[in-house]
């Protein structure tokens, strides 16, 4: 569905002149890209509306928009599995930050954790977006900024918006269970290929 919807507003941007065919075929990746995300962006927020988790919806979306950006993290080969990858990340996210409350020290132990783990494998690369060494550093370096940012505003907050520190938790440690995956996947994938 995004590629012909891609194509057919690529075409249409190359008919009046805004886009040059020699990037035609980049210009269609990029708007595949945008719209997968509108899409689940919508469905996420239609979710979250329906189930009267606005604020916890928006906590989500945020943290996972901003801290994945530059961790990187598991990437679907289709766009239906990314669809189905991220709702359902957010279905697990948003039950489990109301149905358990992890003690502090536990979250603590994540959030280390998860820093441990950005600065040893981060950031995992798009396949179909590779990085060149600087930009490692540079998101290497901004993601361990943002993750623990958000980590301290999380635990600092705790006592006062526990419903959202706890969604917060819960979208980070999914962003870290999502890296994981990869790694062990490309893990897979190398052992596959030696035997």
């Amino acid at each position: 569905m995004e590629h012909i919807m891609s194509e057919k507003i690529c075409k249409y941007l190359l008919s009046i002149n805004v886009i040059s065919q020699e990037l035609f075929d980049i210009y269609i990746y990029g708007m595949e890209l945008l719209l997968s995300f509108i899409i689940n962006t919508v469905i996420i927020l239609l979710i979250g509306i329906v189930s009267g988790k606005i604020l916890p919806t928006l906590i989500f979306l945020i943290l996972f928009v901003a801290v994945r950006r530059f961790t990187g993290g598991f990437h679907a080969n289709t766009y239906l599995k990314c669809k189905i990858i991220t709702v359902g990340t957010y279905i697990a996210v948003l039950c489990l930050s109301s149905l358990y409350y992890p003690p502090t020290v536990i979250k603590m132990l994540c959030y280390l954790a998860g820093i441990l783990l950005i600065a040893l494998f981060g950031p995992i690369e798009n396949p179909n977006k590779p990085l060149d060494d600087n930009e490692k550093k540079l998101y290497k370096i901004l993601s361990l900024i943002v993750f623990f940012i958000l980590a301290l505003l999380s635990l600092v907050f705790e006592n006062y918006v526990s419903s959202l520190c706890n969604t917060a938790f819960y979208t980070m440690s999914a962003i870290i269970a999502l890296m994981i995956i990869s790694i062990l996947k490309k893990e897979t994938l190398k052992n596959e290929k030696t035997c």
